[in-house]
């Protein structure tokens, strides 16, 4: 199941003292499945690019992010693809306006515009991550929830 996977990749990263280095190996195809590992490879490659990229270069990580597979992703999950993959393109341009990642992801943070749009239903259903603001989730119940930067205390 999914939620095995997910352990079985998790306690893996966790167990070495480099989890990025960790999940650079090869062996993951055999913790991920074979559907997976292709798909696992493209990832590992991706992330590769955005930590060899300086913390300055936001708007070339992004391009990145479109340059990757996940723009064919983005194509397969999505009604509206073109509108999604523009938004990352003007996101890339609103990076410009900063002199790093952390004054970024903090301007980001204040934002409360954004809106969530619906997932095209793929044969699994089961098998998704929703992502969502604080905002957006209030009143919704997943069996899982993620807070992020809470022990930074930016909540």
């Amino acid at each position: 199941t999914i939620r095995r996977v997910f352990e079985r990749v998790y306690e893996r990263l966790t167990a070495g003292a480099d989890p990025l280095a960790e999940f650079e190996q090869p062996v993951w195809g055999n913790l991920v499945g074979a559907r997976g590992a292709k798909s696992w490879q493209a990832v590992a490659k991706l992330f590769g690019q955005l930590v060899r990229l300086d913390d300055t270069k936001v708007t070339e990580m992004i391009w990145a992010i479109l340059d990757s597979p996940y723009a064919d992703h983005v194509r397969y999950s999505y009604s509206n693809p073109q509108a999604r993959l523009e938004d990352l393109q003007q996101l890339a341009d609103y990076a410009a306006n900063f002199d790093g990642l952390h004054q970024f992801l903090a301007e980001l943070a204040l934002l409360d515009t954004f809106q969530a749009e619906e997932v095209v239903e793929s044969e699994e259903p089961d098998e998704k991550v929703s992502l969502s603001s604080i905002h957006q989730a209030k009143g919704l119940e997943w069996s899982r929830v993620f807070v992020l930067c809470m022990n930074d205390g930016l909540f």
